[in-house]
């Protein structure tokens, strides 16, 4: 991860595209129109500040990482794949230190949909890690991870150490990649501190390749797509008669930002779990036009 050194007065990217209305506008200006990221260091992970241009540090954050950085006040956070398993990270903005990290093996998926299409969604996310930006709202910091749970962080991490957590050596009935020792971490990396967790798997969706899903707040709600669809890798010679797995699976559910009440409420109760922006009820909030 690299950052830029530039005159500018510091403003907030909390969220993915930098803004509910996702238009990936900044305001800022005097921008460079080039920078020289520099050479790497491999064993200290970090680069050689000597041969950069217009960069005031860069490190290295993880293995493989595909979300965008979240910055809000000092800190900026990030996701990716590391060690056999999914990683999400918190550094200080001013250096590249890292301040805590939260890190887990990758879960146990089915291999088939009943048993007679493949089921790529399992083998798929161990190639990826945590692959969603990160959205971040007063201290807490919202994401869903690679075993497809949604987890509510408080900004400031943990009190207690970090503890790498053993990968997982298998899931979806592949070898997992990556499964090499990560770099030395600094002295006092603390751990994340959970402030809540719900398992989308539990409203039955089937999430299509990845849990990519960068969350939305809008007042008191948390809006999250839950990538539930039609698995590429599912009998993939019948392309355009493959089956979705969870057709009435909701594709879209909301969250209070502050605690894991989830609505559509869980229930087995296929018809309760359904919802649509276009044709249902929701939640409403002061500003009550975010999800549409």
């Amino acid at each position: 991860m690299l950052l830029a050194a530039l005159n500018l007065q510091a403003k907030d990217w909390p969220e993915f595209c930098g803004s509910p209305s996702r238009n990936l506008v900044a305001d800022a200006t005097h921008l460079p129109d080039s920078f020289v990221p520099g050479d790497k260091n491999s064993q200290k992970g970090e680069i050689n500040r000597s041969t950069a241009v217009h960069v005031a540090w860069g490190v290295r954050t993880s293995s493989l990482t595909y979300p965008s950085p979240t910055v809000v006040g000092d800190k900026i956070f990030t996701g990716g794949r590391e060690a056999g398993m999914g990683v999400f990270k918190c550094l200080d903005a001013r250096d590249g230190r890292l301040l805590w990290e939260y890190a887990a093996p990758f879960r146990q998926f089915p291999e088939s949909v009943d048993k007679a299409e493949r089921f790529a969604f399992g083998y798929v996310t161990p190639n990826l890690g945590i692959c969603a930006t990160a959205t971040v709202c007063d201290g807490c910091v919202y994401l869903v991870n690679h075993r497809y749970e949604v987890l509510c962080l408080d900004a400031n991490g943990g009190a207690e150490p970090f503890v790498l957590p053993k990968p997982a050596l298998s899931a979806g009935g592949k070898k997992v990649k990556d499964l090499s020792a990560p770099p030395a971490l600094p002295p006092g990396v603390r751990g994340p501190k959970i402030l809540w967790t719900f398992d989308l798997w539990s409203l039955g969706s089937r999430p299509s390749d990845a849990c990519n899903s960068s969350p939305l707040v809008d007042g008191d709600f948390v809006y999250i797509n839950t990538a539930n669809g039609t698995d590429r890798d599912a009998r993939s010679a019948f392309f355009d008669a493959r089956r979705t797995p969870a057709p009435d699976a909701p594709n879209l559910v909301v969250f209070d930002k502050k605690r894991d009440a989830c609505w559509p409420p869980t229930t087995r109760n296929a018809s309760a779990r359904k919802f649509s922006t276009a044709n249902g009820p929701r939640p409403r909030s002061a500003s009550s036009t975010a999800a549409s």
